[in-house]
């Protein structure tokens, strides 16, 4: 098997691989109130125009009348990320997603994939968040907030990454800015959780379905 018949397949992280979603919420509001105060912040992520970690602090200083800085995206990166050590010191959990475990080694061992990991999130956190669930991820490319604030930009820095050329790409994600991203790159996009029930054309609850789904990824029309 050549390199350009392998499929490259490439995991968000909060929500697909990890049920880390109310943590992130969590951690990430208590540091942008430390470092920003008592700022407006929209009603739900997917309101922001750039559904990462960057693009939603940029987002809400421009909201807020208040001038882009990376000293305050680096402050509260900083904060969020203490806020994740004190939880996984004191015992914290970050649990994975049923099956999801399983079902990325899985991938990772099997000739016709290269996996990758394409996350909103900063690379920091989310490797001590995999950590903690137990994902060995060795040497899977990671890419993420810390690379771009575009999460299009994000998914293809950690293509380039996986050195293709490939017969097709898969991106397997929770939200509707993957689903809009994968539109955009023309990508097979695989949902994964119930938020995205009867909003895309393939979604599963979590990989307890893994053959189904390997099944989806080989059948499908090359992208």
């Amino acid at each position: 098997m050549t390199q350009s018949d392998k499929t490259a397949v490439i995991f968000d992280i909060d929500g697909t691989l990890l049920k880390s979603e109310h943590l992130d919420e969590k951690y990430f509001v208590m540091a942008l109130r430390d470092v920003l105060g008592d700022v407006i912040l929209k009603e739900r992520w997917s309101h922001y125009t750039k559904v990462t970690d960057n693009g939603i602090i940029a987002e809400i200083l421009e909201h807020n009348r208040k001038p882009y800085s990376t000293t305050v995206i680096d402050a509260v990166r900083e904060r969020f990320t203490g806020y994740l050590e004190d939880h996984f010191n004191n015992g914290g959990l970050c649990k994975p997603v049923r099956g999801a475990r399983v079902f990325f080694n899985q991938l990772a061992t099997k000739h016709e994939y290269t996996v990758g990991i394409a996350t909103g999130g900063w690379e920091k956190t989310a490797r001590m968040k995999l950590a903690r669930a137990k994902f060995d991820i060795g040497n899977v490319p990671l890419s993420s907030s810390t690379n771009s604030d575009d999460r299009t930009e994000i998914m293809l820095h950690c293509l380039d990454r996986l050195q293709g050329p490939f017969r097709k790409m898969v991106y397997i994600g929770d939200g509707l800015w993957d689903k809009r991203a994968c539109e955009k790159l023309g990508w097979l996009f695989i949902g994964i959780g119930r938020k995205l029930e009867g909003k895309c054309e393939h979604r599963f609850d979590d990989f307890q379905e893994s053959d189904t789904i390997l099944e989806l990824i080989r059948s499908h029309p090359t992208a």
